[in-house]
């Protein structure tokens, strides 16, 4: 009776996670999201410059800052 959450962000490879999870689980359904200031140090880095520049990291812009996304994912397990 439980429930399986799988928490992701926009600062990891989102399309990778959400590919496994889809292959193990019949249905995901996004349960929150939340935009996240950025330190600017961090978005200045030039690791997590190159992870955006490659499209593994989305960063969004907004005024002189950037935000990353968290989301909660509820999982529902396969029949298999």
């Amino acid at each position: 009776g439980g429930r399986l959450l799988l928490p992701t962000g926009s600062l990891q490879d989102v399309g990778a996670l959400l590919r496994t999870a889809r292959s193990l689980y019949d249905r995901l359904v996004e349960t929150a999201s939340r935009m996240i200031p950025l330190p600017g140090t961090l978005a200045e880095s030039p690791v997590v410059r190159s992870l955006v520049d490659d499209g593994v990291v989305n960063l969004t812009p907004r005024g002189s800052r950037f935000l990353w996304e968290a989301k909660i994912w509820e999982l529902e397990p396969g029949s298999t």
